[in-house]
């Protein structure tokens, strides 16, 4: 019996050795001073600014927007200071990827999240799609896999098809 693709096991990455600076500058504070500072009246989200400018916002704020949120019938989006994961769902599903298959979580047939499609922002959200990242459940998502998505591990699979 054939193994699905999603299963199959991808051999591993060559890389380099690693070794640690004799010198090591934490990366962190540079990277904060060399980002461009956001306003956040001019990020909007649900028709009105965002409550606050998380690291991950900072993040989002510059890629395009590629379409409108859509919620599912009968939600409604919940915002503001207690609810930035919120936020910052809102935001990747404007500006994600439809995925070639959605996670588990979004295929079930009477999927929870707020959202009307399964939105994936490569290397964001901890590797979650943006309904499960809402409301904090990140966790729950079939992307994360470890330290690597099946997103990622489908992607691979896929460029090894074309090759």
């Amino acid at each position: 019996m054939p193994i699905s693709p999603e299963f199959q096991i991808i051999p591993p990455i060559k890389t380099q050795a690693y070794s640690k600076p004799r010198n090591p500058t934490p990366a962190y504070p540079q990277t904060l001073t060399k980002m461009a500072a956001i306003d956040p009246a001019t990020l909007i989200v649900d028709n009105r600014p965002v409550t606050r400018v998380t690291p991950t916002i900072r993040q989002l704020a510059p890629l395009p927007i590629l379409r409108a949120v859509v919620m599912r019938a009968g939600r409604v989006f919940s915002g503001g200071t207690t609810r930035m994961t919120n936020e910052e769902a809102y935001l990747a599903q404007e500006r994600g990827e439809v995925p070639v298959r959605g996670c588990a979580h979004c295929r079930k047939k009477t999927p929870s999240g707020p959202f009307d499609t399964c939105i994936f922002v490569e290397g964001m959200l901890r590797y979650s799609c943006a309904n499960c990242h809402y409301g904090g459940n990140g966790a729950r998502c079939s992307f994360r896999d470890g330290m690597f998505s099946l997103y990622l591990k489908l992607l691979a699979i896929r460029d090894l098809m074309l090759m």
